[in-house]
C-alpha cells in the first residue's frame, strides 16, 4: 500500500517591515547644507534676542540705572546676594530629591553642577523642563546615569515645581480673597451667610 504524500506549500515570506522603516540618509545636498542651515537657525534667533533686548531697554537710561544702584544701600544687596545663594541651593533640593526617588547617586558635585546649570539656563530662556532638562541630560549622562533615570529627575522636578506653585497660590488666594476677589468681579466677601 502505497502512502499518498501531501505537497505543503508554502507562503513566500513577506517583505521585512524593518529594512522600509529605516529613516533614509539625507539627500547629499541636504547633508552638506545642513551645517549652513544650523548656523543661519542661530543667527536668526541670536538676532531676535538682540532685537528684543533693545525694544526692552529703550526706556532705560544707563546712568538712571547707576544712580539706582550706588542709591541702593549695601545691606540690601549683600542680603539680596545671600538670599540668591539660599534660593539656588534650595532648587540644588529639588535635584537631590529626584536623584533619590529614581535610584540614582551621582556625585554631589555633579548635582549641584547639574541643578545650578539646569536652572540657570531655564530661568533665564525659559520652558525650563526643556531647556534646564537637556542641562541635565548632558551633566548626568556623562556621570554614567541612564536617560530613563534623567527623564525622571526632570519629571520629579517639573511635577514638584507644579505642586509646590499650585499649593502657593491656593494658598494666597485663600488667604488674600478681599483682595484678589475685586480684580475678577467678585464680591470682597465671599461666605455662606446672608447680609444682615
Amino acid at each position: 500500500m502505497r502512502r499518498a504524500s501531501a505537497e505543503i506549500h508554502h507562503d513566500p515570506a513577506p517583505a521585512s517591515p524593518i529594512a522600509s522603516d529605516r529613516p533614509q540618509p539625507p539627500a547629499p545636498m541636504l547633508r552638506r547644507l545642513r551645517p549652513l542651515l544650523l548656523l543661519a537657525g542661530a543667527a536668526l534667533l541670536a538676532a531676535l534676542a538682540v532685537v528684543a533686548l533693545h525694544r526692552l531697554t529703550t526706556e532705560i537710561r544707563f546712568a538712571d540705572l547707576a544712580d539706582a544702584v550706588r542709591s541702593t544701600p549695601a545691606a540690601a544687596i549683600a542680603w539680596s546676594v545671600l538670599a540668591t545663594a539660599a534660593s539656588y541651593a534650595a532648587l540644588i533640593g529639588y535635584d537631590v530629591s529626584g536623584l533619590r526617588y529614581v535610584g540614582a547617586r551621582p556625585p554631589r558635585g555633579t548635582t549641584a553642577l547639574a541643578a545650578f546649570a539646569g536652572y540657570a539656563l531655564g530661568n533665564a530662556v525659559g520652558l525650563g523642563s526643556l531647556t534646564g532638562g537637556a542641562v541635565r541630560y548632558r551633566i548626568y549622562a556623562a556621570a554614567g546615569v541612564p536617560p530613563a533615570r534623567i527623564a525622571g529627575v526632570v519629571l520629579f522636578i517639573a511635577a514638584a515645581f507644579g505642586i509646590g506653585v499650585t499649593t502657593v497660590g491656593a494658598a494666597g488666594l485663600a488667604l488674600q480673597a478681599e483682595i484678589v476677589g475685586p480684580l475678577f468681579g467678585l464680591p470682597s466677601r465671599c461666605s455662606g451667610a446672608a447680609p444682615a
